[in-house]
């Protein structure tokens, strides 16, 4: 006892003023989820009278659809009440709200209600666009857990999109010259392993500058692919037609469900292979502990850094 009492005097005036902050923080974050309500209040004025029409393919796309119909008001208000009722969650709870969660919902009423103001009466057909953003996300979202899997190993890989760029050109070549696309895409994926071969070999055999040498690589990508588009591939347009393509592909009896299938399970390759990464992924880094090669334990991201020892 008469050891433990003076490490908690010397941990109380922390952890309070750790409370304060998280109370002043919580406190400012309400106060922008209450301004952004007032905000779509504001917005409902004058546009009750126009049409919001959504709708989305029931079991394929190009096929039936179900149409959903509402005022741009109305959508205005919907989208102010939760928001307030976010802020007042907020400021009521204090730090132990959890905001986080809240933005699976706060954000896509948003996204719908500003998409809808700005179509000003037009239909919108949701999944065509959710699925195209799909599409546009699996580059990003590949290259994000790679940035996230390299910066947990020790290694700021920002050269990710020098990577993309050889990779493309490398993948455009190979399909054109053998019309094969599985070795196109092995093709590409050997010579982005290659550029993140040369980042480890400047980064840790050299010492050189992570974030100089990745900006380095970034910008070589650049000029080394324009240069070869420009000199070579513009002119022999034969190294330059992929051919065939990556075909979508409709996974049975899961590509029939209503709203659901044609969104996710009618899609490429690509979008699968994603989604599965992303699930294989969040369990590896929240639910798994991490080993170096010394036999060490990594300490779990749940815990304090003050408990890592323990």
């Amino acid at each position: 006892m008469t050891t433990a009492a003076p490490a908690f005097e010397q941990l109380a005036p922390e952890s309070s003023a750790a409370e304060r902050a998280a109370l002043r923080t919580a406190r400012i974050r309400g106060g922008v989820f209450a301004f952004f309500g007032l905000f779509a209040f504001y917005s409902a004025i004058g546009s009750f009278g126009t049409t919001a029409t959504f709708s989305f393919w029931i079991s394929e796309q190009g096929g039936e659809q179900l149409t959903l119909s509402t005022t741009v008001g109305l959508m205005w208000v919907l989208t102010g009440l939760i928001t307030g009722a976010v802020a007042m969650g907020q400021l009521v709870r204090g730090a132990r709200f959890p905001w986080r969660r809240t933005l699976l919902v706060v954000v896509p009423i948003w996204v719908l209600t500003i998409m809808a103001s700005l179509l000003d009466g037009k239909a919108a057909n949701l999944t065509a666009v959710i699925t195209g953003s799909l599409e546009y996300a699996v580059p990003v979202s590949l290259g994000a857990f790679a940035g996230i899997l390299s910066e947990r190993s020790g290694m700021l890989n920002i050269a990710i999109e020098g990577k993309f760029l050889v990779g493309a050109l490398t993948a455009a070549v190979l399909v054109s010259v053998t019309h094969n696309v599985l070795i196109g895409i092995a093709g590409a994926a050997f010579a982005a392993a290659l550029v993140g071969l040369l980042l480890a070999w400047l980064g840790i055999r050299w010492k050189v500058d992570q974030i100089i040498s990745g900006v380095v690589i970034n910008i070589g990508a650049v000029g080394i692919t324009n240069f070869l588009f420009l000199r070579v591939l513009s002119k022999h347009t034969e190294l330059n037609t992929p051919q065939p393509t990556v075909e979508p592909i409709s996974i049975p009896v899961l590509s029939h469900i209503p709203v659901l299938g044609p969104i996710l399970f009618d899609g490429t390759p690509y979008l699968y292979f994603t989604l599965i990464v992303m699930v294989f992924f969040t369990y590896m880094l929240f639910r798994t502990r991490w080993v170096c090669g010394c036999g060490h334990r990594a300490r779990s991201p749940r815990r304090p850094a003050q408990w890592a020892s323990t």
